[in-house]
């Protein structure tokens, strides 16, 4: 009814989520800008951690960010780490 493309309506269903339960995914502002394979990358990450994940390629390394809310989501993120 709003002339909405796919990617546009995917886009409101992540924000009406995000506001019910957290960001899991980094901002719409900045993942556009990356490339396909870095926002997948960064959503698998995501999901498995239930965390929202950053990557930020730069040349041969990167930064890899993963945002927590409390200790207890820290502790979670150590032991799927050392587990």
């Amino acid at each position: 009814a709003e002339g909405l493309n796919v990617r546009e309506v995917e886009r409101l269903a992540q924000q009406a989520k995000d506001e019910k339960h957290g960001p899991r995914v980094s901002s719409a502002s900045s993942s556009e800008s990356k490339n396909a394979d870095t926002r997948a990358l960064e959503k698998r990450l995501s999901d498995n951690l239930g965390l929202e994940v950053t990557v930020d390629h730069r040349g041969e390394g990167g930064t890899l960010t993963i945002k927590y809310k409390d200790l207890d989501q820290l502790d979670a993120v150590l032991r799927k780490l050392e587990g």
